[in-house]
């Protein structure tokens, strides 16, 4: 009977765990942890957002956070994450705000004609022994330099040193020694020499004319070089063309004989033909030798 009646019995329906009650205190717990990891992502969302939008003009400024909700300051670690993101983006800022400073700029030193260059000042000792500039181009000088005067109040005017004592002006353009003879009047100067000579880049200009102004230009008593002349081949420079180098060698040849028969030195300018140069020269000497014989 007792079996009978326990199967008779009516029983009560089970209740899961969804329908099963739950009081008010799991469900503040759970809504508390549901908004605890909505507010974690949103935290790091947030992080995310700010560190993945920062630019290099961001990264110059200082980070103003504000926040916008004020329950996100009770979060316990939350914000402990979110002020180690920061911390890390204020990390990457630092480094990238103050980098090395530049490498000081050297000092410029204005170059002063013709004597104060790039190199310092007083690099050398101070020379007593005096010099002569043996090459130098007095009309290049005078018409770059707008001189009007003389050569000893250009010297005034400028950075020479006490001990120089004058100079070789080399006049290689036909108008310097034509029909302006313009020579004449800085040869009348203290302290300055002359030579006169037809330029190889001027070698189109040789002509009877121009040979006898050389001739009576290198008879000036202060005159003590032929030259300059020579060859310019134009390596790495202006190229000559085989017409052009003939002229050269015509004019060059014509010169030396003058020089020789004169006693004058030759000053000589050679480029990219030193070999051809040196060669003409020592025709030049033999045959020389020969007409003195």
């Amino acid at each position: 009977r007792d079996q009978v009646a326990a199967k008779s019995k009516p029983r009560k329906p089970s209740v899961s765990s969804k329908d099963a009650p739950v009081s008010k205190s799991s469900r503040d717990n759970e809504s508390s942890s549901k908004d605890s990891s909505t507010r974690k992502a949103s935290s790091s969302h947030k992080v995310l957002r700010e560190t993945s939008s920062l630019t290099k003009e961001a990264l110059l400024k200082p980070v103003i956070q504000e926040e916008e909700d004020d329950s996100f300051s009770d979060g316990g670690e939350d914000d402990r994450a979110h002020s180690g993101a920061l911390a890390t983006v204020e990390d990457t800022r630092s480094r990238m705000v103050s980098p090395e400073p530049p490498p000081p700029k050297p000092e410029k030193i204005v170059p002063i004609f013709p004597f104060k260059t790039k190199c310092k000042p007083k690099q050398y000792p101070e020379s007593t022994v005096p010099f002569i500039d043996s090459h130098c181009h007095i009309d290049y000088i005078f018409v770059r330099e707008q001189n009007y005067g003389t050569f000893a109040s250009y010297i005034e005017s400028k950075d020479f040193p006490k001990n120089f004592s004058g100079c070789v002006a080399n006049f290689c353009d036909p108008p310097a020694w034509g029909a302006y003879q313009m020579y004449e009047e800085i040869l009348e100067e203290d302290g300055v020499w002359g030579a006169f000579g037809l330029h190889p880049h001027n070698a189109r200009h040789w002509s009877p004319e121009v040979e006898k102004d050389l001739i009576r230009a290198c008879s000036h008593p202060k005159c003590v070089a032929w030259g300059e002349m020579g060859l310019d081949y134009g390596k790495g420079y202006h190229e000559a063309s085989p017409d052009l180098i003939e002229l050269q060698k015509d004019a060059f040849l014509a010169q030396m004989k003058h020089a020789l028969k004169m006693k004058k030195p030759f000053v000589i300018h050679a480029r990219g033909a030193e070999l051809d140069a040196f060669e003409m020269m020592k025709v030049s000497l033999i045959q020389s030798l020969i007409w003195q014989n």
